[in-house]
């Protein structure tokens, strides 16, 4: 099935990434109004999440927490990641899915390895990271993340 893409330029405000939809597109396999996405990297303590908003369709309202929870399970000899959760919200009217992965460490090797077992398991981004935040940034990124998302 051929999916549409956005493409979403992520850029910092203060310690919490705020995205900016360049493009908008409609899915018609929904046939809803344009659906959007976007990926926001929250710096919190020295735990910071990789949080992924995605729009509540009929199929992703059907499956079950754990069903997700597990789909989004990641390990790796080097790094894994920890406190997967689901949540939901509703921004302007909006219902969203908010999955959320606590990262033990953030660097450009472990979000590529996330970014690829995510997008493996059919959820909806990939990502390329341009600039990874270090110690003289205070956990700030000060450079865009750009990236595709599947819509």
């Amino acid at each position: 099935m051929d999916k549409t893409t956005a493409r979403v330029l992520i850029e910092t405000t203060g310690s919490l990434l705020n995205a900016t939809l360049l493009k908008e597109y409609q899915d018609a396999r929904w046939e809803m109004s344009v659906q959007r996405q976007a990926l926001f990297i929250k710096y919190a303590s020295k735990k910071p999440e990789l949080i992924l908003y995605t729009p509540i369709t009929k199929q992703l309202r059907e499956l079950p927490k754990k069903m997700l929870e597990s789909l989004l399970c990641f390990n790796s000899q080097s790094e894994k990641t920890g406190g997967v959760f689901v949540s939901m919200t509703q921004p302007q009217g909006a219902l969203l899915l908010m999955i959320h992965v606590s990262l033990s460490d953030l660097d450009a090797n472990s979000l590529r390895k996330i970014a690829i077992h995510l997008l493996n398991k059919n959820i909806v981004w990939q990502g390329m990271i341009k600039k990874l935040p270090d110690s003289s940034t205070s956990n700030v990124m000060r450079s865009p993340l750009e990236a595709t998302i599947r819509v």
